[in-house]
């Protein structure tokens, strides 16, 4: 995350791994771990980092939710083809998904934490209805 808004604050689309690491004041080879890791990043063999097309497309996304036409049609991402769209998704951890509306392709941006909370809330309420039910069998069985 510093690094992404470190190179936007900058107009970065590419940069040295040291300089990132100076202007962020941590060790190369731990930054190298922490963005490597997050698959926002590539580090190539000249310690040259650049942003992967799954932070292109996140960062391209004018709203959570757009047609795959438009996000293809952005200049952020001439040259990439719906297989390479694919490729992406399924690199983003769920944070992004295909979906269809209408006959019409879409490309949606997911809040992976917010998500997270949704599930383990439902899970909850599941766990609570169970519990009740079964308090409310045993009452009748009395």
């Amino acid at each position: 995350k510093l690094l992404a808004d470190w190179m936007a604050k900058m107009e970065l689309e590419e940069c040295m791994l040291l300089e990132a690491a100076v202007a962020l004041n941590v060790d190369s080879s731990e930054l190298r771990y922490a963005i490597t890791s997050s698959k926002k990043f590539e580090v190539d063999q000249e310690d040259k980092v650049k942003k992967t097309l799954v932070l292109q497309l996140l960062e391209c996304m004018e709203s959570d939710i757009e047609t795959v036409k438009d996000v293809l049609d952005k200049h952020v991402v001439h040259g990439v083809d719906l297989n390479d769209l694919k490729a992406a998704v399924e690199a983003s951890d769920g944070e992004l998904h295909f979906k269809e509306a209408n006959g019409v392709h879409l490309l949606e941006r997911v809040d992976i934490h917010a998500e997270m909370g949704v599930q383990r809330a439902l899970e909850k309420e599941k766990k609570l209805h169970e519990k009740g039910a079964k308090q409310v069998k045993a009452r009748r069985s009395w």
